[in-house]
């Protein structure tokens, strides 16, 4: 297998550079051939550039309605030893992950750890 060998990476200085020349309105093939890069560099460059994470607006909430909270209220009211897969099911919200389940149950603030259940084997 023969490997291609890698170039060096842009420099800060060079990044700088490619920004100008985009304002400049030069495509990516006139930037490569000006700073002797090539073209796939400068592309992914751009892409980095260019690149903004779009955060969460919602923070989960959008995953269960007010009416599926209300529905886990009571599930939770009702049954406060079960299990978040188990309150959920039995409300009828089914396909949310188990971290969204835990951050609308604490959103609740209704959680109680499950309880052990004292065996009765040999006590009278």
């Amino acid at each position: 297998v023969v490997s291609m060998p890698r170039g060096t990476p842009l420099s800060n200085n060079e990044r700088k550079l490619i920004m100008l020349k985009l304002e400049q309105g030069l495509s990516a093939v006139q930037i490569g051939k000006s700073l002797k890069r090539d073209t796939r560099t400068i592309k992914k460059a751009i892409q980095d550039i260019n690149y903004k994470s779009k955060p969460r607006s919602d923070k989960g909430k959008s995953m269960a309605s007010e009416i599926d909270i209300k529905k886990i209220q009571d599930v939770v009211k009702r049954h406060p030893s079960m299990t978040s897969s188990d309150i959920f099911s039995k409300a009828g919200v089914l396909n949310i992950s188990k971290t969204t389940r835990c951050k609308i149950l604490r959103q609740i603030g209704r959680v109680k750890n499950a309880e052990k259940k004292a065996s009765n084997i040999g006590k009278k």
